[in-house]
C-alpha cells in the first residue's frame, strides 16, 4: 500500500536484494551452492471450494506449503495430501476447532512445538522437514486475527498479536537448524509485530522488493499480510504473491538455496501431530 510507511529498521531488508544471504547466514556461507527449493504460505479459508485450492496448489508446485484455515478432512488437507503426494503435519486451532494449521512436504516431517496463548487458539507450531537429507526447521504460523472495524481492531489486538510473534522468534533463534517461518501474521509493515518478526528474520519479499503486492483484499483495498521469512545459510532466489483465486488470501511463494550443511536428518512419514 503506497500510503504505508516502512520503518527504517525494515527498510535495511531491501539492501540484501534477491539472491542475499538471509540473516544468520555468514559471507562464507553465502557464496556456496545448495538445496533449492519452493516454499509457499497461502491461507485457505475454511469455507473456501477445496476443488480450487487444489489445483492452485499443483499450480503452485511448492517442496514445502504452510497452510492456515485448513480442515482436516477428507475434502481439505488429507485430499491435499494424497493428490499431491506430499507427507504433512497439522495443528488444530484448538481442542474443539474444526480447522488449523498445516505443514505439508515433499520429504519427511518431524512435528515439532505448538505456540499457543491464554484466551486466543493456537497460533503457530513447528516441524522439522528433512528433504533430500537436509532437514530445516519450518514454523507455520496464524497470529491473532483483526477484529472488525479493521482500524480499532488492529489497535485493540496489537498487544496480543506482538507478544506472539515475539514468541515465533524466540523459537526461531533457538533452532539448530536454517529456518522457515511462513504464514498469516495479521500484520502490515508498521504493526510492532511485523517488527519484531522482520528485527531477527529476513522477510523474502522484502529482500526482492516484492512487499508492495497485496495479499488479502479488504472492502477492495489490498493489504499484505503473508509472508515467508528465513533465518540462517539461505539464498532468496525470488519471492512474490501469486494471483490465484479460491480464497479471500491470496498465497506467498519463495525461491530459497540453502547454502550450509543441517544438522543430523529427522522425520516421520505421514500426517502427525504437533506437542502441546
Amino acid at each position: 500500500m503506497n500510503s504505508i510507511r516502512i520503518p527504517a529498521a525494515i527498510c535495511l531488508v531491501f539492501a540484501v536484494g534477491c539472491s542475499g544471504a538471509a540473516r544468520g547466514a555468514s559471507p562464507v556461507e553465502a557464496e556456496g551452492p545448495g538445496l533449492a527449493i519452493r516454499v509457499a504460505t497461502y491461507n485457505v479459508l475454511t469455507s473456501s471450494d477445496p476443488n480450487r485450492i487444489l489445483k492452485n496448489l499443483q499450480l503452485l508446485d511448492a517442496d514445502i506449503v504452510c497452510l492456515q484455515e485448513v480442515r482436516n478432512d477428507a475434502t481439505h488437507l488429507k485430499r491435499f495430501v494424497d493428490q499431491l503426494k506430499m507427507t504433512a503435519a497439522y495443528a488444530a486451532y484448538g481442542p474443539r476447532s474444526g480447522a488449523g494449521m498445516a505443514i505439508l512436504a515433499r520429504g519427511t516431517i518431524k512435528p515439532g512445538k505448538v505456540l499457543n496463548m491464554a484466551g486466543e487458539h493456537d497460533y503457530g507450531f513447528s516441524a522439522d522437514v528433512t528433504i533430500k537429507g537436509e532437514t530445516v526447521r519450518v514454523l507455520c504460523i496464524h497470529l491473532k486475527s483483526l477484529p472488525r472495524p479493521l482500524i480499532r481492531g488492529a489497535m485493540e489486538s496489537m498487544g496480543a498479536r506482538t507478544r506472539q510473534a515475539k514468541d515465533v522468534v524466540e523459537l526461531a533463534e533457538a533452532s539448530p537448524h536454517p529456518v522457515i517461518v511462513a504464514g498469516d501474521t495479521n500484520s502490515l509493515g508498521f504493526f510492532p509485530s511485523y517488527v519484531a518478526l522482520a528485527r531477527s528474520l529476513t522477510d523474502c519479499c522484502a529482500a526482492c522488493g516484492t512487499t508492495t503486492q497485496p495479499s488479502i483484499f479488504v472492502n477492495r483495498a489490498g493489504y499484505r499480510i503473508d509472508h515467508v521469512f528465513v533465518r540462517g545459510p539461505w539464498a532468496i532466489d525470488a519471492a512474490r504473491v501469486r494471483e490465484l483465486d479460491g480464497s479471500d488470501h491470496r498465497p506467498v511463494v519463495a525461491e530459497l538455496r540453502l547454502l550450509g550443511p543441517t544438522t543430523r536428518p529427522a522425520g516421520l512419514e505421514g500426517p502427525q501431530e504437533p506437542s502441546r
